[in-house]
């Protein structure tokens, strides 16, 4: 009976041993999660300017192919809405049809009215949540004032 106790004992040590040496892995998207909760906390909810970097960290930490239309809505919280444009850009190509909202925002803080309207154009022939864009454009007035994103891309017949 003392040896089988040995033999499990041993074969449990055995087992268990890379587990305990090895390091433990950090979370890697945990960092990034908690800039996307500062952002979200701070811009979106309490309207501070000076914490749009914790926007743009996490926009860039999300910046990759298959992300790139979340990454553009983080920029222009940041910001951003050059690289807003760009990653909005990148993100229709790859048929996130849904980051055309975020290209007009993005054209509209450009100063860039017309193409703005190009891409509303556009989102306009796809089905899309109006209620959910109106209260995304109603958050991006309050961050950048005097840019009147929902009177100038929400026509009635959209």
């Amino acid at each position: 009976m003392k040896s089988v106790m040995r033999s499990i004992a041993l074969f449990l040590g055995m087992a268990l041993l890379p587990l305990m040496a090895a390091e433990k892995p950090g979370c890697s998207g945990c960092d990034a999660g908690k800039e996307r909760v500062r952002c979200e906390y701070h811009v979106l909810k309490k309207g501070d300017l000076t914490q749009r970097f914790h926007c743009e960290v996490y926009a860039r930490s999300i910046d990759v192919d298959g992300a790139r239309g979340k990454a553009a809505w983080y920029f222009l919280l940041a910001g951003s809405p050059e690289k807003a444009l760009e990653a909005a850009n990148l993100a229709v190509d790859q048929g996130h049809t849904y980051a055309l909202e975020y290209a007009a925002a993005a054209a509209m803080v450009l100063e860039r009215k017309r193409e703005a309207k190009a891409y509303m154009r556009r989102l306009g022939n796809l089905p899309f949540d109006r209620e959910r864009l109106l209260r995304d454009f109603e958050r991006l007035e309050r961050l950048y004032p005097g840019v009147s994103f929902v009177s100038t891309l929400l026509p009635h017949s959209l």
